[in-house]
């Protein structure tokens, strides 16, 4: 998960790095810091995967949740548009755009399929382990036993 983490992180870098430096192409006056967001959200993801070569749920989970954002700034950034009708999809930044929200859709869609559909522990499964495949029946002590008056059963 971490790999796959990795190369969403860099596609989205690189969808950033198209779409600040690519500012011509769009008829922009300069490049402006909102065409960049694809960049911000891919170094989030992968802050996240750094952070998973330590501590492995904790970094994906830091970078589900960036997904997760780039997804909503994806689709907000797009929505406007559609809703006045004046969505271009031959447009170069609505491009990238639906590029960013696909690449975050997937790794969110991925995520939690992997999440749901994870390895559980049997339980019992590590006690059979250790005694050689068989678990021990629980027994009980006489000095374990206490009355209920507090005494114990073992001392009378």
């Amino acid at each position: 998960m971490k790999i796959f983490t990795l190369v969403c992180a860099l596609g989205l870098v690189g969808i950033g790095a198209v779409s600040y430096y690519g500012w011509e192409d769009r008829g922009a006056e300069g490049p402006t810091w909102s065409s960049a967001i694809p960049a911000f959200v891919g170094g989030i993801m992968l802050f996240g995967v750094l952070v998973a070569l330590l501590l492995r749920k904790t970094g994906l989970q830091i970078a589900f949740l960036a997904s997760l954002m780039g997804l909503g700034l994806g689709v907000g950034r797009m929505l406007p548009d559609y809703l006045k009708e004046t969505f271009d999809t031959k447009e170069p930044f609505t491009i990238l755009m639906l590029a960013m929200a696909g690449i975050c859709s997937v790794h969110v869609l991925v995520s939690a399929v992997r999440f749901v559909f994870r390895k559980r522990p049997v339980w019992g499964a590590r006690k059979k382990r250790r005694n050689g495949g068989e678990v021990p029946e629980k027994t009980v002590a006489a000095e374990d036993i206490v009355a209920i008056d507090g005494n114990s059963n073992a001392a009378s």
